[in-house]
């Protein structure tokens, strides 16, 4: 199996708000990522860092991140309350594509950093709403549709 590398673009520093963790993503208060599929500035480099310290956060190309489940090749992550990567789900900001599949949880993970996106497709894990909403929202657009073109 190949070494996980990274290919850095744009690497920036911060002042530390809270106390960081080396290879975890990092949100736009400049702390550890705390909530499940929070949207992450970047990522942290190779070092932990007290709080009010100086620490450099990884903002383009390609980062290592800690994988908080096995990933495979091509799944779009988010972060986990501990910003760790995981799938991302419906609904969740998606903050990269795994580059090299990782199959155990806690080793560092390639990750193809950008996405600003939220993720569409479902998991099993993120509920669905019912036919009978789809329904009356497709519903009410057929016929404001109808009624504008006359």
């Amino acid at each position: 199996m190949a070494e996980h590398t990274e290919k850095n673009g744009i690497v920036t520093s911060a002042i530390a708000a809270g106390a960081i963790t080396k290879r975890r993503f990092i949100g736009f208060d400049d702390k550890v990522c705390d909530e499940i599929g929070q949207h992450a500035k970047g990522v942290s480099r190779e070092q932990d860092t007290d709080s009010g310290k100086s620490f450099e956060i990884v903002l383009t190309g390609t980062a290592l991140v800690e994988a908080g489940e096995a990933l495979d090749a091509g799944h779009l992550v988010t972060t986990n309350g501990l910003g760790k990567a995981i799938r991302a789900s419906k609904g969740r900001y998606v903050n990269g594509v795994v580059m090299r599949s990782q199959a155990l949880a806690g080793q560092n993970v390639e990750i193809l950093l950008g996405g600003v996106y939220v993720a569409t497709t479902p998991s099993t894990t993120s509920t669905t709403t019912t036919s009978s909403s789809y329904s009356s929202s497709s519903s009410s657009s057929s016929s404001s549709s109808s009624s504008s073109s006359g």
